[in-house]
């Protein structure tokens, strides 16, 4: 009867977070090309250790990405430069690779997709 209970617990957690796989949200991006930001490829990396509340947190203020109503939040490169959003950890000396928007367009197409980094230079 526990190896029942146990293999119908099993079953019940896989299949669960089968259901709830994380999504990927778009952003428009503005003239450097549309974002993708794939969460299941943020969670996965090891500096992410608290998971979902590295970013999302209970206390309002210190919430990195509130749960939003679309185009609540505007995420600009600006904001990014100043730390706010994926500046918190995509900065120089942070904890993920640094956006590099007021010394050059280095990483732009790391995050920024349908645009290829030559035709971005060629903006400047």
């Amino acid at each position: 009867m526990k190896r029942v209970i146990c293999l119908l617990l099993c079953a019940f957690v896989l299949l669960g977070s089968a259901a709830f796989a994380l999504k990927k949200v778009e952003f428009a991006g503005g003239k450097a090309g549309k974002v993708i930001f794939d969460h299941d490829k943020h969670i996965s990396q090891k500096k992410v250790v608290k998971g979902c509340f590295t970013c999302h947190i209970k206390d309002v203020k210190a919430n990195l990405f509130p749960k939003t109503i679309k185009g609540t939040v505007k995420i600009t490169m600006k904001t990014i430069d100043e730390g706010k959003f994926c500046g918190k950890c995509h900065i120089k000396n942070g904890s993920a690779f640094a956006v590099i928007y007021t010394k050059g367009k280095e990483n732009c197409t790391k995050c920024h997709v349908s645009q290829k980094k030559s035709e971005i230079e060629s903006e400047s």
